[in-house]
Formats: C-alpha cells, structure tokens, sequence
C-alpha cells in the first residue's frame, strides 16, 4: 500500500488456532460436474448454490448435486457470481450474460450488448444488485447495475484503460454506496463514482477481494491484508508463502475469513490473524458460510470444501500437543482436562493447552493411563513401568514393582476399598497400591486370574473386574470380590480391550469380536451386522445423558442410545479413527483421544426429515400412505431416503419395523428394508431416520393391508367342487392303494380314520369316500375341530336351546343335527378338548344326544369320518386321549402318504394345478421348464400338496404365460439327506456341517454373497460362511458328495 510507514507487520505475522475444524471434500465422485468453482453461496431457503467455471451452475440441499447448464436457459456455462434478491429469486452472472431463476426454470436478462461477468455481486441498501464485469483493454471498468426493472451498465470511469481493468469484487456500505476493487479500488453510488488511488498497491497489482462491514473496508490485496476506517489505512497480515489472495467473507460470530491461491485458510477476530489451516491446493475467489456456521471453500481444480468447526475440532502438535498419539484423557473436577500421550501430558486450561509445571519426567516415559481418584488425587501410570499420584501440590512416586519396570501400565481403577490397582496388556500381571505399599499378582501357569490386562472395571458392589488380554492364558472376565479370584460370566474367546459397567447395572465387555452386554441374565454380542462400524473395541464410556459411546480400532466412535447404532467419524485422516479414550467435561462436550491427535465434539440438535419414497409390491406406488397388496406377492420393499442438514445420506442409519412381523425394531444404513411373502391380516411400517448427532427425525408410517387373492379364492373353491368326483392326482403305488382302499370303504358305514401330514389331501380323501357312498346326496359337513372356541365346542357339535348360556339368544342345530343323513368330517380330531371328548364318545356309542340347555333326545344317522395330523396312539398312552374313543375312530384307518413318499406324483400335480389355475385366469397354461421339474422333483415338500398347490398358483401369475422357471418357484433348497430320503447313518458334526454347505451352494449356484447368496439363506456374514468353507476344504464350485440325488 502507498503509505508503508504504516506497515509495520512482520512476514509470518499470524497465530494457530487452538483447533482446526473438520473439513469435507467434494469432488465428481460426489456428483460435482466440475472441480473449478468459481462462487458458493447460500440462499434463504437454505440451498447452495454453486458457480463453475465450465460447467453451469450446481444445486446443493444436504445430499444430492444437481447442475445446470445453458441448455437449460442459463445464459452461460461460467457462473462467477450468485446474488439473491429481495423476492427471492437467484441471479447468476456468466461469462455470457446475467440469469435467474425462481425456481421454476432459469431466464436470461437483455443487457444491451455483449458481457462478462466476474466473481463481484452484491445487494445493496435499497435492494438493487450489483455486480462486477471484465473488461476488455481500451474499455472502461464498469459493474452492472438492476433496479428491479431493467439492468444498467455503469461505467466507473471515463477513460479506457489499455491493459483492462476488470472488476473483481464488489460490496455495498451502509450508505447505499458501493465499493467495487479490481485493478483499481472505486467508489460508485447515485452521484457518480470515483477511484479511490489510496486504498490502491503501490506495486499496481489487484486488490481482488473487498469487505465491508461496520464502517470498515476489508482489502484483501496479493499478498497483503488492511482495513480502512475511512481517515486511515492499517496492514493486517503478510503471508508471502501462502499465495496471492483469493476470497474473503464475515464470520458468523464477525471475523473476516479469507483464503489464499496456495491454499491458506486465515481469520482475523478483530485482534490477530489466524492460520487455520493449509490445504495444499490453490483456493479461488468462492468463500461463504452458511446458516449453520459452516464455511464452503472452493478450490481451482480439486472440487469443494467444507470446513466444520461448529460441531468438532481437532488438536494435534501444531496446536500445543506434545504428540498426536492421545493414550488417555481424565476430567478433573472443575479444573479442566488431563491428557496422556506417548511423550508426556497436557492439561487444558480455557481454550488452549500447556504442559503442567509438575511431572516433567513423562516427557520421556510417556503417559498410558490416567485415573481420578474418590478424593480428586490423579494417579499416573506409564510407558515405563511406573505410577505417580499427585495430590493437587506434590507428585509423588508409587513403590515401582520390579516385574513390570520398562512395561506399560495402562490400566488404573480404585476399588472399593480405596486400593489402586494397576495392570499391563503385556502378560505380566496386575496389582494394586493401597497407600503404603504394593501388592503384586505375577504371572503363573494355572493362575486363578489372567497375565493379560486388557482392560479393568469396578462394579457397583467395590469388586474389580479384570477382562483377559489374551483368551489363550485366561478367557474372559477375572472378579476379585476382596479375598478371592473367580470367573464373572461367560468366556468371551477373545481378547478383552474394554470393561464398563453402566449405571442400569449391566457389564458391557468391549473386544476384537464386538462388544457384549452382560445384564446377569443374558449376554447379548453387538457386531458389525447390528451397526458397529468396526468390531475391534478399544474403549467404553457411558456419557451423562446415559448413551453408550464405543471407540473402535480404525472405525471411529459408535453411539448407542438402547435404539441404534450410529458411527460419528469426524476426520478423513486413518489415525483420527483410532480411538484411545473418551471423555466428558462439565460442558456436556465430548472428547475424543486418537492416534492421530485430541477431538473436541459438540453435538449439535438440528432434526433431520425422512421421505419413504415408494414401496414396492406387485407393482411401484409412490409416496404411500395406505394400501392394499395381496397375499400372493413375493416379496415387499419399502423405499426410504433421510436427510439432514448437518450429514449427507450416507452417514444416516435408519430404525424401523413392520408391525404385525417384527417382534424388535430393525437398524440399516441402506434406504431400503424389504420382507419376503407376508401372510393376510394389517401391517404398519414405521421408519425414522437418525443423524450423527442423534437427531431423530419425526416418524415415516405406511399401512399396509395384505388380503388373500380373489383369483385364487375362487381357484380354491372351483377345486372343492371338483374334488366332489373325488380324483385324487397321480399313478403311484402309494396312491393308488389310497383309492382302492377309499372304493371299498366308501359304500359301509364304517367310522374312518384318516391320518397323515398336514397338507398331505385328508380332506379331499374324506370328500372322495362321501362321494363314492350312498350318502352322496346327503349333506357333507366339515368341522374344524381345532379351530372351535373352547368353552363352546358342545355348542357347535351338538347345539344349544335358547338361554343356554349368556349368549344363547336363540335355539341353535349344532353340526351332527346338520349332518343328519350325510357325512360328518371331524377334522383335526386330535385337538378335541377331554369334555367333548366324552360326549362325542356317547354319540358314537347311542347316535343321539341332547342339545346344550335341552332335555329333549336327538337321534341322528350320520355318517363319522375324522383326521388326524397327530400320533393319537401316544396321546393315549399319554393320557391325553380317550383310549374309548380312540378305538370308536380308529374302526377303518386310511393312511394318506406324504408327497415325498410318492415322489413321482410331484409332476402330474403340478401340471393339474398349473393347468386349473391358468383356466381360471383365462390364461394360457405355461409349461414347466426342466429345470424347474427337477427342483420340484428334489424339494422335501415340508407342506405337502397343499404346499405345491400354492407354489404352483404363485409361480403362474409369475410366469404370466411364459415358462416356468426355477425363480418363479420360491422354494428353499431341500434339507440334507441320505441315500433313500433319510440320514445315511450317524455323520461327524464336521462331515454334516460340510455335505449341508455343499448343497446350499449348488442350490445358490456358488454365489456367497447378495441377497439371493449362500450366506444370506444361511443368516451369517460372508466372511464367516468363506472361513467355514476354507476350514471344511470346501470350494463354493464343489457339489455336495454323499447326498442322495433323485
């Protein structure tokens, strides 16, 4: 600047922070169009908008870019500046001409000739826009003025200037004026303009950033930084090796901001300059903050930043810290923060950090654990071996045990007595130091305790728990209740690094395999399936509000409030994400001990929303509320997406649960949940969506109500007519052994008992017999003995009078009265209750009987058929069945095979159904492929013919006229056998476990992983499932041997 007796600043005169923010990176692979950004800025409603230099203009609103370009009306595809005026509306100045948008398409405005625009644009006091035009040499420098009505090219000079002289920024004062710099600072407003040549570089270079606020200019030149106050100009800063200047802005909190072309990132907060931070990249002229206190940085060639100190900050060595390894943190009472690292300790004093004027020494040594005794003493364990306690005046060493010197301590707990105990994680035992000397616990062959300290705890009665580091020495957890070792729980199989007990009573074990909670009834282990972003767990820490904070090896930190999982990862850099320590101060702020330096984190409470978009069924229905779905749909999708404004969807987890199927609410971090065929009866989804911070957001609902297909309804009452003949489908021996015996039972009277499997045709065998009788144009009658309410089985067999009972209203003819003449089916007769058992017999017996409430005797000529799906020879000899009444059924057994047993049947019926349900649907009966014969053929058929009857039904409406194919089966593979449909003999569990993974492979044709993969029929992780194949010396190709095939 001309005046340099004023500048008396020192090159490097700028400070560090006591934290640096969090910064976020975009580039293409987030869907930026261009990494060149020009000019960011927030609008009212909260959408960024984002100028390229090639590419259009981006919208950005939390998750999704979406960009414009000229063939969308934009006037040109460089947009330099962004400006929102008074109605909302956004203008964008191009390299081709001004637009802007309302949101409903972008329009270009008619200026009078030929511009281009730079990075200036502004609103001033009355609402008119401003912004800053390049100009070619010979040409005056100017700006382009709105008014609301008509744009304006004002001219700040009126001469030209032969080089060029474009403006570059420009911003309004207080007065309705604007100040505009470039290669020349101007002042313009409704008088005219005029070149301020005092606020100009002596050196003639540009002055490419202006700021004005509360009666002050900003001027942010090459390389230099002033304000004006309007009687004086004062140097703020120099920084040489960062670069020229690039952007500058107001803070949320009124510091200047600025950024560099070699990638400083500076503060000014009215006092000092600050050094934020540096990244290595050349930053351009777009710099803004937005609603939430966030800073957007763009840079030249390598996308956008977003810089975060609102929610986290990060200290490393550049800020004061001895290392960036942070090995443990201890809140002191009303006294700040104590931090442990690999070359000594650091206490926190306000804002910042200073080494304390006692315990010098860990400097060499280091510090690995740190603990906060009852009565406020800190005791100190180190990386040598050694333990101090300070008593707020004195440091004073602890009697060193020989055995451990040279080894880390790095677990510290007072028990109940007030004793401090000690341990290593490296094998060499524990001990504790009760105020006048040590005892020690050494290592032994068939110890009652561990070697390996992983980690210690004390519970809530005073007893200490000690979690083995090594389950090859000693597994699990150690409990020493005052006198004695003994072992607390279940052995954990793997190395304990973390031992908490949280204050509902429940022991939470931390190890390489996921943390477990232990509430002295059950153990439940938490893995990556449940949401754990990494199962290696370092460290346990509950906070005041009750939430369980996790620290993993490598995946950040977990929070768990009892509902979800959710993974905070706050820095890009690996060794941030390994996490040694947590803790909470007075603030209710969180702080985070790395291996790459000390986090700060503050959760902020900003709500996120949540859509469900569509679900999917038997066809797509968008932005559901409630709808219907039949029964016959083979798999339901419900379609979710969250936002926040603070994460982007991917660091979004959502809870859900469909109501009537769930029994527990489900976590995903996918925005989609999808169920398999779901029964008739009402559903209600239920979906929330949960940010980093633990925002929930207000709850997404669906009602689903699932009804059985009419087609098939009618399909199924169609068959029940056609039963009436009584066929019976196929040429087995089986079968035709079932119908001789029907034919010749069929024209007595005797009682039949039919027995078989459920799904297996007793109804229809029952039928078939009614109507090969003389009988058959009697009534038929089926009974549901199963399905009577208990209490009034007599009332439905038999009937009742009018007053009967409360609900007696009128005389009633129960099913025998009904029968009268025909047949009686009494299926499922095996459920029948022991006082109706009673009374049938007497039935059966005499053929008569009373109604319920009635004195007057009923004789009946009724034919009796019962089924059976249960072993009623060992319910009598249970004494859970009349034995009387069993040898009345059991007159003319009729046994109905399984499918399974007649194998050969399994085609002809398949067919039947096919070619029945096609002609009720007035469609062309598809064939079956080979293919899906075989599956059949192969397939155990768990639920009989009535089963292939449904599978067939589902897989013509999938099918639609086509051939039927294995996938429109959806069936699951058959279970394991040997040779003849049974077990070939007692196997090793390992031979088993390898003949069954053999075949579910061949039915998933090899494939491990997806949702139609090996590893989820079998419900466990890829992983697992590869381990066992490995172990088994199964390859995923190989066909099962041993298995009997058909």
């Amino acid at each position: 600047m001309r005046d340099q007796a004023r500048y008396l600043m020192a090159e490097m005169s700028y400070v560090r922070p006591d934290g640096v923010g969090v910064w976020e990176h975009f580039t293409m692979r987030d869907g930026l169009p261009d990494l060149k950004i020009e000019c960011v800025k927030e609008d009212s409603r909260g959408v960024l908008w984002i100028g390229t230099h090639d590419k259009g203009v981006v919208c950005y609103e939390g998750d999704d870019f979406r960009w414009f370009t000229t063939r969308d009306g934009l006037a040109g595809n460089g947009v330099f500046s962004i400006v929102e005026d008074n109605e909302g509306c956004i203008w964008f100045g191009t390299n081709a001409g001004l637009s802007r948008t309302s949101g409903d398409g972008f329009e270009s405005v008619e200026l009078g000739e030929p511009c281009s625009f730079l990075w200036g644009g502004c609103t001033d006091t009355v609402g008119r826009l401003w912004f800053g035009l390049e100009r070619r040499p010979g040409r005056p420098p100017a700006v382009c003025r709105w008014d609301g009505e008509e744009a304006e090219i004002v001219n700040l000079s009126d001469a030209g200037i032969p080089g060029g002289s474009s403006v570059h920024t420009v911003v309004p004062d207080e007065k309705g004026g604007i100040w505009c710099g470039g290669h020349g600072v101007y002042y313009c407003d409704d008088s005219g303009s005029r070149r301020v040549g005092e606020l100009e570089p002596e050196d003639a270079g540009a002055v490419t950033a202006l700021w004005y606020d509360r009666e002050l200019l900003w001027l942010f030149g090459d390389r230099d930084l002033c304000v004006w106050d309007v009687e004086s100009l004062k140097a703020m800063g120099r920084w040489p090796e960062f670069g020229s200047s690039g952007g500058i802005c107001r803070g949320p909190t009124g510091d200047v901001w600025m950024t560099t072309t070699q990638g400083g990132v500076m503060c000014h907060d009215g006092e000092k300059l600050r050094l934020v931070d540096s990244l290595n990249v050349p930053l351009w002229h777009a710099l803004s903050f937005d609603r939430l206190g966030r800073l957007w940085v763009g840079s030249y060639g390598y996308g956008l930043y977003c810089y975060d100190a609102t929610r986290a900050t990060i200290t490393r060595t550049d800020q004061g810290l001895p290392s960036n390894s942070i090995r443990c943190l201890v809140h002191r009472d009303n006294e700040g923060l104590l931090i442990g690292t690999d070359t000594g300790w650091v206490e926190q004093v306000g804002t910042g950090f200073r080494r304390p004027e006692w315990g010098s020494e860990f400097e060499d040594w280091g510090v690995a654990s740190l603990l906060q005794d009852k009565a406020g003493r800190v005791w100190v364990g180190t990386r040598s071996g050694h333990m101090h306690m300070f008593d707020g005046t004195h440091l004073r060493a602890c009697e060193p045990v020989p055995q451990m010197l040279r080894l880390s301590i790095d677990s510290l707990a007072e028990d109940g007595e007030g004793r401090i105990w000690f341990g290593s994680r490296l094998g060499k035992g524990f001990g504790y130091y009760d105020g006048e000397s040590v005892r020690y616990f050494a290592p032994g062959e068939g110890a009652a305790y561990p070697a390996w300290v992983g980690a210690m705890e004390i519970d809530e009665h005073g007893a200490v728990l000690i979690g083995s580091g090594s389950p090859h020495d000693w597994d699990g957890i150690c409990r020493f209740n005052g006198e004695s070792f003994d072992r607390h729980g279940e052995a954990t199989g793997a190395p304990v690094h973390a031992v908490m007990e949280d204050r509902e009573g429940r022991l939470w074990i931390g190890t390489n395999e996921g943390v477990s909670c232990d509430d002295g009834e059950y153990v439940v282990t938490y893995t990556q399936e449940d949401g754990l972003p990494c199962e290696i767990i370092t460290v346990l820490y509950q906070s005041e509000d009750g939430r369980l904070w996790i620290g993993t090896e490598g995946g950040g930190v977990c929070c768990y409030d009892g509902m979800v999982f959710q993974t905070l990862q706050l820095s890009e850099r690996p060794d941030c994400n390994v996490i040694r320590a947590i803790c909470e101060d007075a603030d209710g702020a969180l702080w985070f001990g790395t291996q790459g330096g000390l986090i700060h984190y503050r959760p902020r409470v900003v709500q996120p929303t949540i859509d469900l978009t569509e679900v999917v069924a038997d066809e797509v229905y968008d932005d559901p509320v409630e709808l219907q779905i039949s029964n016959t749909v083979g798999r339901v999708s419900f379609r979710f997406r969250g936002r926040s404004p603070l994460d982007r969807s991917r660091c979004l987890v959502y809870r859900y649960r469909l109501d009537g199927f769930d029994k527990d609410w489900r976590q995903t971090n996918l925005g989609e949940a999808e169920y398999p065929q779901l029964r008739s009866g009402d559903y209600e989804f239920t979906v929330q969506t949960v940010d980093r911070d633990m925002n929930y957001s207000e709850p997404a609902i669906v009602k689903l109500a699932v009804v059985e297909d009419p087609r098939i309804h009618a399909l199924n009452e169609a068959l029940r007519g056609e039963a009436l003949q009584g066929e019976f489908i196929g040429e087995s021996a089986a079968m035709k052994d079932v119908k001789r015996q029907i034919q010749e039972v069929a024209w007595t009277d005797l009682t039949v008992l039919v027995l078989g499997e459920t799904g297996t045709g007793k109804g229809l065998a029952a039928r078939g017999i009614h109507e090969a009788s003389e009988r058959r144009d009697g009534p038929f009658i089926h009974v549901q003995c199963g399905g009577l309410q208990e209490g009034l089985v007599d009332s439905e067999l038999f009937g009742h009078e009018r007053g009967a009972f409360t609900s007696a209203i009128a005389r009633r003819l129960g099913k025998f009265e009904l029968a009268d003449g025909g047949t009686i089916f009494l299926d499922e007769i095996g459920d029948l209750p022991p006082e109706s058992q009673t009374r049938l017999l007497g039935v059966l017996q005499e053929r008569c009987f009373e109604r319920v409430g009635g004195t007057q005797t009923i004789n009946i000529d009724v034919r009796v058929i019962a089924a059976t799906n249960r072993d009623l020879q060992e319910a009598v000899r249970a004494n859970r069945y009349r034995a009387d009444l069993y040898y009345r059924l059991n007159v003319f057994p009729l046994r109905i095979p399984h499918l399974r047993e007649r194998r050969e049947d399994t085609r002809l019926l398949a067919e039947y159904f096919v070619s029945q349900f096609s002609v009720h649907l007035n469609l062309h009966p598809p064939q079956i492929s080979d293919e899906a014969n075989a599956v059949l053929l192969a397939y155990e058929w768990p639920g009989n013919v009535r089963e292939l009857e449904h599978t067939m039904q589902r897989a013509v409406i999938l099918a639609r006229e086509a051939e039927i194919r294995p996938e429109h089966l959806a069936i699951a593979p058959a279970p394991v056998t040997g040779e003849g449909g049974g077990l070939s003999g007692i196997l090793p569990l390992a031979e088993h476990e390898r003949r069954y993974l053999a075949l579910v492979l061949e039915h998933t044709g090899g494939v491990i992983h997806g949702k139609s993969g090996a590893a989820q029929l079998l419900d466990i992780k890829p992983t697992t499932l590869r381990s066992r194949l490995e172990k088994l010396g199964l390859r995923k190709s190989e066909p099962r041997r041993g298995i009997a095939r058909r």
